[in-house]
C-alpha cells in the first residue's frame, strides 16, 4: 500500500509525563523508519483535540510533494474505559469523540483515506463506527477505512507500542483493503506479541460497518 501519514495524538497522564513514557514520540521515530511521514500532538483537555482535529481537517493534497492520496492515520494514544477517551481529568463519550473527527473525514482537499487506531484500554468497546454511520449517512463514501482498536481492560505500555509499530510497518507492504491479508496480519501479531487489534471498517456492499475480531473462529 506504501506510504502513511499518521498524526499521533497523545494525552498522557502526569505520571507517565514525568517518567518520559510516550508512546507517540517511540511510534513517530519507528513509523519514520519504516518510511511513513509522522506528526505528533500533545491534548490535555477536549477543546485541545478539536483544534487538533480542526487543523488536520485543513489538510490539502495538492499541496502534497508525493503521494497525495496515502491514507491519513488519526492514532489516539490515551487512558480510557468502555465509555470513551480521557483527555486530562475528563471522558470523552464514544458519540463526542466521533463528532470531534467529523471535519477530518468531511475534508475533500485531501483525498487519501482516514484510518482510525485507538491506543486505549477498552477501546475494542468503541461505538464511534456507530455515531459516524449517523453523521455520514448523506455522504458514506467520506467514512473511515478502518476502525482499528484494542479489547480488554489493559494492555502493557510497551506491548502496544510495539503491536502498533509491527502493525504499521507491515501495512506499508500489503494491499490492506482486502480483509483476508489484514486479518493474517492480526493474527501473526497476536502470535508473535500477545496483542489482539480489532477493527472496523465500512462495508460498501452491505452500507453499514462491519466489526472483525480476526482471531474468531474462521
Amino acid at each position: 500500500m506504501g506510504k502513511l501519514r499518521i498524526a499521533l495524538i497523545e494525552s498522557s497522564n502526569p505520571m507517565d509525563a514525568f517518567v518520559g513514557r510516550s508512546e507517540s514520540s517511540s511510534l513517530a521515530v519507528s513509523a519514520k523508519l519504516i518510511g511513513h511521514e509522522a506528526l505528533s500532538f500533545e491534548v490535555h483537555s477536549r477543546s485541545d483535540f478539536q483544534k487538533v482535529c480542526e487543523y488536520l481537517a485543513t489538510a490539502d493534497g495538492d499541496q502534497c510533494n508525493d503521494e497525495p492520496d496515502a491514507p491519513m492515520v488519526i492514532h489516539i494514544s490515551a487512558h480510557g474505559n468502555s465509555q470513551g477517551i480521557a483527555f486530562g481529568p475528563g471522558i470523552v463519550k464514544w458519540k463526542e469523540l466521533a463528532a470531534d473527527l467529523l471535519p477530518i473525514f468531511q475534508n475533500r482537499h485531501y483525498r487519501g483515506k482516514a484510518i482510525i487506531s485507538l491506543s486505549s484500554c477498552s477501546s475494542g468497546d468503541q461505538i464511534i463506527h456507530t455515531e459516524l454511520r449517523k453523521l455520514l449517512k448523506d455522504e458514506p463514501e467520506r467514512s473511515p477505512l478502518y476502525i482499528f482498536s484494542v479489547p480488554g481492560k489493559t494492555i502493557a505500555w510497551n506491548d502496544a507500542l510495539v503491536g502498533w509499530t509491527v502493525l504499521y510497518h507491515k501495512l506499508a507492504s500489503i494491499n490492506f483493503e482486502k480483509k483476508p491479508v489484514l486479518i493474517q496480519v492480526a493474527k501473526e501479531i497476536h502470535a508473535l506479541l500477545g496483542v489482539s487489534f480489532w477493527y472496523t471498517r465500512y462495508d460498501v456492499k452491505k452500507k453499514e460497518y462491519v466489526r472483525y475480531n480476526p482471531l474468531a473462529p474462521d
